[in-house]
């Protein structure tokens, strides 16, 4: 089941099928027909394990800069290394990907164990790039996947 911002999948499913269709970057297919493949499980969920909970779980993406975007500030901080600390708000949180990160998303009250990956694409001034990340504490969690950009195409920006 697919909703706005997630996807579920039942753990009674016994055949899923995966469906290919690849788009171009105006969401048209390139393709006439999509390609299906049907999944079986490889083994079943262990009887003494509970699924997690999401019932609580929330997201939402975030902008180191509110609505405006800075060229110059991704510039800038290019050249940074992972070493270098940035000052964190006081609110308590973790944070995983790239500490100088522009683009991330905040993942609130997700449970401990979650696998979560991040995809953020950006043509034409960045690649699609992403993060998995496995949550290890509670509460709120923010993730900046390490983005592929064109610096060139950043300096062009006026």
């Amino acid at each position: 089941m697919l909703g706005e911002n997630y996807a579920i999948i039942p753990w009674e499913t016994e055949v899923m099928t995966l469906i290919v269709m690849p788009m171009d970057k105006d969401e048209e297919p390139l393709w006439d027909e999509a390609i299906q493949f049907e999944l079986d499980y490889i083994s079943e969920l262990p009887q003494d394990v509970e699924p997690l909970d999401y019932s609580q779980s929330t997201w939402a993406p975030i902008k180191r800069f509110g609505t405006d975007f800075y060229p110059s500030y991704v510039l800038a901080t290019s050249t940074w290394s992972q070493d270098i600390e940035v000052e964190l708000e006081d609110t308590p949180y973790s944070l995983y990907g790239d500490k100088n990160g522009y683009f991330g998303i905040q993942l609130s009250q997700f449970p401990i164990g979650s696998i979560v990956r991040v995809e953020i694409e950006g043509e034409p001034l960045a690649k699609r790039s992403s993060y998995t990340i496995t949550v290890t504490k509670e509460g709120i969690n923010e993730i900046y996947p390490v983005m592929e950009y064109d610096y060139e195409a950043l300096k062009a920006v006026n």
